[in-house]
């Protein structure tokens, strides 16, 4: 994936490292527009896109969601 700056194809073992990992967090953040939900609060809709690859009107439904949400909360009440 050359959008990252690395070349994912020859060079795969360079994904798994911090720079490719983070790299790729955000290009998937970007590419899939998450920040639309993100700053409206809507943990959910994140979730649903990022799992579901689409909102749904049921909240909660997403994979490892109370898990997720959990750990959210937690890092929130830890950052603010």
């Amino acid at each position: 994936m050359m959008a990252l700056g690395i070349d994912c194809v020859e060079h795969p073992e360079l994904i798994a490292q911090s720079a490719g990992v983070c790299r790729s967090a955000g290009w998937f953040w970007q590419t899939d527009g998450l920040n639309r939900w993100a700053d409206a609060g809507d943990f959910d809709g994140v979730c649903d896109l990022v799992n579901l690859e689409r909102k749904t009107p049921t909240v909660g439904d997403s994979n490892g969601y109370a898990d997720r949400l959990a750990l959210y909360e937690s890092s929130r009440k830890m950052l603010l």
